[in-house]
């Protein structure tokens, strides 16, 4: 099937407009990185115009960035992108007609903490939206953070059953996991390495070229769809692991009244060739942003 996508995307020509699905911690610095990029022509920044987040529209369109926090270079960045004309956000999805590449950068929280079960349904609206207007030959990215076989499964069904077109023949499908952290966004998307999977080799490397040029010192890492989603997972699992260690240290220290942070310094001054005992600092929690 992959010959036939190939084709298309050879006729279709390299990716110039791209369409980036929620505008929140993750969606607005990508989207205003792509927009800088010379590789790239023009970036919508999709937005459901809700009560809670419409105000995001207006914002982003008048040059200021609706996030709150310091994130150094993001506030100049997007007025930058909207003076040039290479940004604009809007709540009209069917832009996504128009667009060669589109990302969904959608929150995926638990439905109920105490099951640990993920709540998708604002992410499959959003991918709903996406095969409502989607098109032959445009590449369809999930970025968020979702259960293993999502990719294959659950988005690929629904978007050929909204756009009655098949994944891997029709248009391309891949996962590229988010890896950002509050305070340094743009900073994160630049230089930390990029784990980008599709559902076949001709998606697996379209999604390459669309973040390839936004990256400078961090380089981006191919492999399955579901590999990737199982990275992600994966180093989550690894860093709730690092802060219950780190956490439970310090109660064993405070129990003993000794210092947790002599101890760290301790444990981490064992360095050399192969060899690492870097920890975490103790916290309230996992972390995140809202």
């Amino acid at each position: 099937m992959s010959g036939n996508l190939k084709e298309i995307l050879d006729e279709k020509g390299p990716i110039k407009t791209i369409g980036v699905i929620g505008m929140g911690y993750v969606g607005i610095p990508a989207a205003v990185l792509f927009a800088d990029s010379d590789a790239f022509d023009f970036v919508w920044g999709l937005q459901r115009d809700s009560p809670s987040s419409g105000y995001k529209i207006d914002l982003l369109n008048q040059g200021e960035c609706p996030l709150k926090g310091d994130e150094p270079g993001l506030e100049e960045l997007v007025k930058k992108v909207v003076q040039a004309e290479k940004f604009r956000s809007t709540s009209d999805f069917s832009k996504i007609a128009d667009v060669d590449a589109v990302t969904l950068a959608i929150q995926t929280p638990f439905a109920n903490p105490a099951d640990l079960e993920p709540d998708f349904g604002a992410l499959i609206e959003g991918v709903k939206q996406v095969g409502r207007y989607l098109s032959k030959g445009t590449l369809v990215v999930l970025e968020s953070t979702i259960t293993p076989g999502t990719t294959e499964g659950l988005a690929r069904q629904v978007l050929e059953e909204e756009s009655g077109l098949t994944a891997g023949e029709d248009f391309a499908l891949a996962h590229a996991p988010e890896r950002v952290m509050v305070g340094r966004l743009l900073r994160n998307i630049q230089e930390h390495d990029r784990i980008v999977g599709g559902i076949d080799q001709v998606s697996t490397d379209r999604a390459v070229e669309l973040y390839r040029p936004v990256m400078n010192t961090g380089k981006v890492i191919p492999m399955t769809a579901t590999a990737a989603e199982v990275t992600k997972t994966a180093e989550n699992t690894f860093r709730d692991l690092q802060i219950a260690a780190i956490n439970q240290l310090a109660l064993y220290c405070e129990a003993m009244g000794i210092n947790v942070y002599d101890v760290r310094t301790g444990v981490d001054s064992l360095k050399g060739e192969g060899i690492t005992r870097a920890m975490l600092y103790p916290g309230a929690g996992v972390g995140g942003p809202a």
